[in-house]
């Protein structure tokens, strides 16, 4: 009861007290940031830091050969060219069927019909309709590549757009390319904190990008007669690389 004999209204009181009530919590909650953050430590902006890049390399024997070949034929009749190429490459297809890796190691990869022209006394004369069917082969076995292109060159290609080696499995050398790049990385972050007076601590962070650099075999234009001996195919090495980014806690 108050000194006038009546109940006390907490209620009245309480809303009276809001705006005090309200500025203590306010004070008691940035009072327990503060502290929260002083045992933290200090934040990710004040360590020192360093940033290097590494790079790995391992070469590899391809395993695997990927032929691109074409089949060209050449019409006045637009339908006695498209005739011609679909009977030539019926016959490509059949010949270097039973070297290719299965059934989908062989597909066609590109068609093109189009009617040549030349140009004569600034008028354009239409000429012969040119049809190209080119069929890409795959094969599980690098010694193979030689003699597929010569039963392709007897059955009737006349074009080769590429000779491509690869590696069908990298997992190991993706391996030991990146310990490589990472031995690299750490080198070259001490080397720096040597030279700043530091000395390097935990990895903060780290990123990488990995990738095979295929073996191309130049483009030719396929002639039988130059083949008559037999196609030399060497599958070489390829490269498999890896860089990775880095960043060192520094000391």
């Amino acid at each position: 009861m108050n000194t006038n004999g009546k109940p006390f209204d907490f209620v009245k009181a309480s809303g009276r007290n809001l705006p005090l009530q309200i500025a203590v919590c306010v004070l008691a909650a940035v009072a327990l940031f503060c502290l929260a953050a002083a045992v933290s430590g200090p934040s990710a902006a004040d360590v020192r830091s360093v940033s290097v890049s590494g790079s790995g390399a391992v070469q590899v024997a391809p395993d695997r050969a990927t032929i691109r070949l074409s089949v060209v034929t050449r019409d006045s009749s637009v339908s006695a060219a498209a005739a011609k190429n679909a009977d030539t490459m019926a016959a490509v297809r059949d010949a270097v069927s039973a070297l290719a890796a299965g059934e989908d190691a062989l597909f066609t990869s590109d068609y093109r019909i189009y009617q040549e022209s030349a140009y004569d006394g600034g008028r354009n004369i239409p000429g012969d309709y040119r049809v190209s069917n080119m069929l890409t082969v795959v094969l599980d076995d690098t010694e193979k590549a030689g003699a597929a292109i010569d039963a392709a060159i007897a059955a009737g290609a006349n074009e080769l757009s590429s000779l491509e080696f690869s590696v069908s499995d990298t997992t190991g050398a993706v391996s030991q390319a990146r310990a490589l790049a990472m031995e690299q990385a750490r080198r070259s972050a001490e080397e720096l904190a040597s030279a700043s007076g530091a000395r390097i601590g935990r990895v903060l962070s780290v990123a990488e990008e990995n990738y095979g650099r295929p073996v191309y075999a130049s483009n030719a234009r396929l002639a039988s007669a130059d083949m008559a001996a037999g196609t030399p195919v060497s599958a070489g090495k390829t490269d498999v690389t890896v860089t990775v980014h880095a960043v060192f806690e520094l000391k």
